[in-house]
């Protein structure tokens, strides 16, 4: 994935605190060219609940490409895109991302090391269970019918590369969305669900 430098708007202004005393002051606009996706994207990152999320999502089709369906809008993995913009602004330590100064209101200052750690250990923290598996049964059934032979022929590994967990982890949140009933039985020796 390549993703070109992030658009910033003209005005700086308090948009959200997103962990610790760091605060987003802008929403930056960030334009992606993912050769796996038959698309073109613009995300723009803001700041809900604590967190750097993506606020708005934009899909264009590639010039020679096909359009933009429903079903391969699912695909599209945001979340991995969000973790590259989000570790970007904090690792360059971007002004967009500020700490409050404690001895001025109103006032900011850079990140600080500390800072940084709080912010990466609130961007990894886990979501529930009962929220991933829904997302994970509908990749695991776009690589199923992906036009991609690699997908279609590893579907829990695309999934990990889609959703940036690791191949062991989508297995057990598979495994555990079969005892849920969000997914059929597996097929003997392959991948796939059996539908009854």
């Amino acid at each position: 994935m390549s993703w070109h430098d992030l658009h910033f708007p003209a005005d700086f202004h308090e948009v959200g605190k997103v962990g610790g005393d760091v605060w987003l002051l802008a929403e930056p606009t960030c334009d992606i060219d993912d050769p796996r996706l038959p698309y073109l994207l613009t995300m723009t990152v803001t700041a809900r609940k604590g967190r750097l999320v993506c606020g708005a999502l934009t899909l264009r089709a590639r010039p020679d490409g096909p359009p933009v369906t429903l079903a391969n809008v699912r695909s599209v993995p945001i979340e991995s895109y969000l973790r590259e913009v989000s570790r970007y602004l904090w690792e360059s330590r971007h002004p967009a991302l500020m700490r409050k100064a404690e001895e001025l209101p109103g006032a900011f200052d850079s990140l600080s090391d500390k800072d940084v750690k709080v912010l990466e250990a609130g961007h990894r923290r886990r979501q529930p269970t009962a929220e991933v598996l829904p997302k994970v049964v509908a990749a695991y059934r776009s690589a199923l019918s992906s036009k991609d032979p690699f997908d279609r022929e590893a579907p829990t590994a695309a999934v990990a590369r889609q959703l940036g967990y690791s191949r062991g982890h989508v297995a057990r949140l598979l495994t555990a969305a079969r005892r849920e009933g969000l997914l059929g039985p597996a097929h003997r020796g392959r991948s796939g669900e059996s539908i009854n």
